[in-house]
């Protein structure tokens, strides 16, 4: 993997825009449902989020745009300043494809990709400017959709929102050996169905596909590549989950009336205030360990190579805790305190378990992590 350039704009200036823009903008959806006058709720149910508000965040905002290559019409930003956008948009509780989108974004410029057919190089720029959906498996290493010829057939697996995505990122079986692919998604060669989970945030569907045009990223067989994807899809969805124990935290402030308007009474008790403390030093060290590996991602150490994979792993582990336990402090002050925000504490109650065993569970990450060695790059730190 090749080290994104240096470049004037910091991770804080990604927050505080993306913040920001959340701030101001009374028509930034959340994953609670339509709020703005004049969103389609019909586009909405299906989709899960609103099309023309995306359009405004990855396209006119940059968002899509952050590590995107620089071909594409991308600023080629590393992990590093990836982690806090998702971070963010997950703190305001957006749900739009941010993740899978960034993704995407990242593994076109960290490991290239073959020569593009003209349909795949229309879903890039059309991603990059906000018209096109990603998606992105919800977990890795199942069974891959076989590639030939620019071509993939078979199930693609489950894909974040594959009711309407344009393309999808997929692991695929390649003539040379196992591959990583950008497959786009033709209505005319495409079946989805859709799945009905628990996590009411981020709609799911298996993909079939036939013939479908897809571009490989990398070459196929270079393990290089896979174990990249691995790793930064895990630390992405860790800094989605870091983002929701900051929205949980937000939430049982105004809860407790710590700050703002609140429904509660006034006067919250000191065991409110200190689960508030709590939630927050969980989030800092779940943030900390996030940023660790996304700088070890972005430059590899030469002697450890496998340091910022198992920093993932663990800043994954402890990022679904994390959220388990915001999410749970949520629910229980909003109850205890009468305030009106049930609705949005069982939304994160329910995403926070139905993320955090994605692939594996918290225990399994941590294990698999300390057996690499992980507690050696914590004490050298």
């Amino acid at each position: 993997m090749s080290a994104p350039s240096a470049v004037p704009i910091s991770p804080d200036d990604i927050r505080a825009t993306l913040r920001a823009y959340f701030s101001a903008d009374p028509a930034a959806d959340r994953f609670t449902g339509p709020r703005a006058e004049g969103v389609d709720e019909k586009c909405w149910d299906r989709a899960g989020f609103d099309p023309e508000c995306w359009k405004l965040l990855a396209g006119r905002i940059g968002l899509a745009g952050l590590g995107a290559p620089r071909r594409s019409g991308g600023m080629g930003l590393g992990l590093t300043h990836l982690v806090a956008a998702v971070e963010e948009c997950a703190a305001s509780a957006y749900p739009g494809p941010v993740r899978a989108t960034v993704l995407m974004a990242h593994l076109l410029a960290v490991a290239g990709a073959t020569e593009m057919s003209r349909p795949v190089a229309e879903v890039v720029a059309a991603a990059v400017a906000g018209e096109a959906v990603i998606g992105a498996p919800i977990q890795v290493g199942g069974p891959r959709a076989g590639f030939a010829d620019g071509l993939v057939g078979g199930r693609l697996g489950a894909m974040t929102h594959g009711p309407v995505a344009d393309a999808v990122l997929a692991e695929l079986d390649a003539p040379g050996g196992p591959a990583l692919g950008l497959v786009v998604l033709d209505s005319a060669v495409t079946q989805r169905f859709p799945i009905r989970g628990v996590d009411g945030a981020t709609p799911l569907a298996y993909v079939e596909v036939s013939g479908a045009p897809a571009v490989l990223l990398g070459a196929a067989g270079d393990q290089t590549v896979m174990h990249h994807h691995r790793a930064a899809a895990a630390l992405l969805l860790a800094a989605e989950q870091v983002g929701g124990v900051t929205a949980c935290l937000r939430a049982m402030v105004e809860c407790a009336g710590l700050g703002g308007e609140s429904a509660a009474p006034a006067g919250p008790t000191r065991a409110v205030s200190h689960r508030c403390s709590e939630t927050a030093v969980i989030g800092a060290a779940a943030r900390a360990l996030v940023h660790a590996a996304a700088g070890h991602l972005d430059r590899p150490d030469p002697d450890r190579p496998a340091a910022g994979y198992l920093l993932a792993l663990l800043a994954r582990a402890e990022a679904a805790d994390g959220y388990i336990a915001a999410s749970s402090a949520l629910v229980q002050i909003c109850d205890g305190t009468g305030a009106a925000r049930e609705h949005e504490a069982r939304l994160h109650f329910r995403r926070a378990r139905a993320v955090a065993a994605l692939g594996a569970t918290p225990d399994r990450l941590r294990d698999k992590a300390v057996a690499g060695g992980c507690l050696d790059l914590l004490r050298s730190a």
